[in-house]
């Protein structure tokens, strides 16, 4: 469950999206989990592999590199 997070959280698939200061809404999201393991299952292992593709090691190695030699390539761009 995050509050916001554009572009990593897909809303009931992989998380839950509410607004931070309404705890009722928060309350429902959990209440959701708690009565479906099945769907508490299916979404931690969604966020689990979301966080291993966009944050994992590899991904972030890869993303430095092309930064690196975006920049080798253009230097303007680093200034």
């Amino acid at each position: 469950m995050l509050f916001r997070s554009e572009g990593v959280v897909q809303n009931g698939q992989n998380g839950f999206l509410f607004d931070p200061f309404d705890a009722g809404a928060m309350a429902e999201c959990l209440i959701a989990l708690l009565k479906d393991p099945k769907r508490w299952t299916s979404m931690s292992q969604a966020g689990l592999a979301l966080g291993r593709d966009k944050f994992g090691g590899n991904g972030q190695v890869e993303r430095f590199q092309s930064v690196v030699e975006s920049l080798v390539q253009n230097p303007a761009k680093a200034a």
